[in-house]
């Protein structure tokens, strides 16, 4: 909702997207860190000294992202039951909610690495997490107020869509700039991700028995405070990152970019797999979850909380394959 930070159907996934814009940005970052730390006289004493600070800025984006991360999982279960339960439209239109979401990473993807590498990770961060807060905060009040229309609904959703491209972008290029170490590094994305599958579980089944005590209205409300948790605890970070070099933008420059990323990820023997395969994955993954979400209440009558059940228990692999890996 990050998510949304990744769209709320698929968090993993969606950075494999993202990363054919950033992977050059965020590879180039990481290497050109490495090598100005090198070339300057760090003794032991000052590598010890930034730890603590490292780790309690990263406990700070790992508690905010993880928040945040659960929110986005209720929308796996609110929209489509707000699209059909209070809009009233067919299950088949409700279905392409998870697709307005999925739309920008294919339109943006790579102008957003582009973009992001000129700009600082964590203000991007901030930025897009006040755009996905108002966003959803919108939905709600339009629905309370009872002139929420499909098609608005599908424009919001895209608009949430956009931010949470730039936000994944800058999102996994930003813990290089916390960590030096590899060790912390890898630790720190191991956190990360086992956050992400755990949400995937349990998200759904918390929203299931919060939709049926308070409403679907009041979920989707609910997701829009996660992104506020989100943004304070970002704002808490100490680490500042140094002012992205300025750079001359001739013309042509983002069509550049673009083209130098898409050429390092498809000349790469790992990278391009993980890509082409998460695309096609996502891509049907976000309207597939849609779907069982709406087969479980209208064919097989469940309620909310059962729903949740049901969408919590086909997510259980994610951990499991997170621990194991």
């Amino acid at each position: 909702m990050a998510g949304i930070r990744h769209p709320p159907y698929a968090v993993e996934e969606d950075e494999a997207m993202t990363e054919a814009g950033s992977e050059t940005v965020s590879t180039q970052e990481a290497v050109s860190t490495q090598e100005a730390v090198s070339t300057q006289p760090a003794g032991p004493a000052s590598t010890a000294g930034r730890v603590p600070s490292a780790r309690r800025d990263f406990g700070l984006l790992w508690a905010g992202q993880s928040i945040s991360l659960l929110g986005d999982q209720f929308m796996v279960l609110a929209l489509p039951l707000l699209a059909v339960g209070v809009l009233g439209v067919s299950a088949g239109m409700a279905a392409l909610l998870p697709f307005a979401l999925f739309v920008p990473f294919l339109l943006l993807g790579l102008p957003a690495g582009a973009v992001v590498d000129r700009l600082r990770r964590r203000s991007t961060m901030v930025g897009c997490d006040a755009v996905q807060a108002a966003v959803f905060a919108a939905v709600a009040a339009l629905a309370w107020l009872d002139v929420l229309t499909f098609g608005l609904l599908m424009a919001l959703v895209f608009v949430a869509g956009c931010a949470t491209v730039f936000f994944q972008v800058a999102y996994t290029s930003y813990l290089p700039a916390l960590f030096f170490d590899q060790r912390d590094l890898h630790r720190g994305n191991s956190r990360l991700f086992l956050s992400e599958s755990l949400a995937r579980v349990g998200g759904p089944v918390l929203a299931g028995w919060a939709i049926a005590l308070v409403g679907v209205t009041w979920a989707v409300a609910g997701n829009s405070a996660t992104f506020v948790v989100s943004i304070i605890a970002l704002l808490a970070i100490r680490h500042r990152e140094p002012a992205p070099a300025a750079s001359p933008r001739e013309r042509g420059w983002l069509l550049r970019d673009i083209r130098d990323g898409l050429r390092f990820v498809y000349r790469h023997p790992q990278i391009e797999p993980v890509i082409t395969c998460g695309a096609v994955y996502v891509a049907f993954l976000s309207m597939v979850e849609a779907s069982l979400v709406l087969y479980c209440k209208d064919v097989i009558g469940l309620g909310a909380a059962g729903i949740g059940v049901v969408i919590g228990a086909a997510a259980a692999g994610y951990p499991v394959g997170n621990l194991l890996s």
